[in-house]
Parts: C-alpha cells; sequence; structure tokens
C-alpha cells in the first residue's frame, strides 16, 4: 500500500466534483497557531505549525496523493 493520503486515517476527501483528488488532513502534528503557542515547551519537532494573518481560521489541504511521515493506515 502506497502511504498517500488516500489511504491515511487523518485524510477526509472532499465532495464536490470540482475538488476531487483533494481533502483535509485531520493530523493532531499539524497544529494552528491560532489555538497553540509556537514556543510552548515540549512542542514535538516533527510538528507542522500553521496559521493565518487575520487569526480566523486555517486548515491543512493535500491532494490525495502527497504523503508525509506522520502516515497512519486505514483501519
Amino acid at each position: 500500500m502506497q502511504q498517500w493520503c488516500k489511504n491515511c486515517r487523518y485524510y477526509s476527501p472532499f465532495e464536490e466534483e470540482k475538488e476531487k483528488g483533494f481533502g483535509n488532513c485531520n493530523c493532531s502534528k499539524f497544529k494552528y497557531e491560532g489555538a497553540y503557542n509556537w514556543k510552548e515547551k515540549g512542542l514535538e519537532k516533527d510538528n507542522l505549525l500553521y496559521m493565518d494573518y487575520d487569526w480566523y481560521n486555517a486548515s491543512i489541504e493535500v491532494g490525495e496523493e502527497f504523503g508525509c511521515i506522520h502516515f497512519r493506515a486505514e483501519e
């Protein structure tokens, strides 16, 4: 099995036809800067921090054939 997002338990595909092949990643290693302090002690070095300029909302969107070190096979 390829370790691509489409085979990962953290991946949720978009349902609209125009967005086919892409989806959201819900891995807990990806942290929104609006909710987490990146200077927090004990932050593991395999995290990805993301943010936006308005501190409103942001999400991780990936292509279904993207892969990462946090891949976990679907159950």
